[in-house]
């Protein structure tokens, strides 16, 4: 048993055609063992319940993903606030002011998707914020007003 336990770890086994295992010199039936798939360390997956397959999760976070989390985030706040006294069909003029240059180089690259999704005619940095909120994106402080268009 310590030669089997040995060589399943070290992977030296093969399946045969007609489902048993040879390891070590033995020959093990189906029912006399169990594969299964094994996520490798610093992965983030799950094997499929059949265990034929395994789905590895991507987590890492770019440059580019991060500016997109950073939009989708502003036009959730932005929506937040106008459901404050604004009808949903509402058209508005959006000013924001932020010291850091992620969160303002991703207003900028998705400023069209921005517009779109809040019904935005123009997004003004350092604009008029007569009456800001403030909130937390990317990590730091933002502030911005929404006004309806005339």
């Amino acid at each position: 048993m310590k030669d089997i336990m040995a060589k399943s770890k070290s992977g030296e086994w093969s399946q045969n055609e007609d489902g048993t295992l040879a390891i070590a010199g033995q020959t093990l039936f189906a029912e006399e063992y169990e594969l299964r798939l094994v996520i490798k360390d610093g992965m983030s997956g799950q094997a499929l319940p059949d265990n034929t397959a395994v789905v590895i999760l991507d987590t890492t976070v770019d440059a580019e993903l991060e500016k997109e989390g950073i939009a989708r985030d502003f036009v959730r706040m932005i929506q937040a606030l106008r459901k404050v006294g604004l009808d949903i069909s509402d058209r508005i003029k959006l000013a924001y002011t932020s010291d850091d240059t992620t969160v303002k180089t991703a207003i900028a690259e998705y400023a069209d998707y921005i517009k779109e999704q809040v019904l935005a005619l123009e997004i003004t940095e350092n604009g008029d914020l007569s009456e800001p909120a403030v909130d937390e994106l990317g990590g730091t402080e933002i502030r911005f007003d929404v006004v309806k268009a005339a």
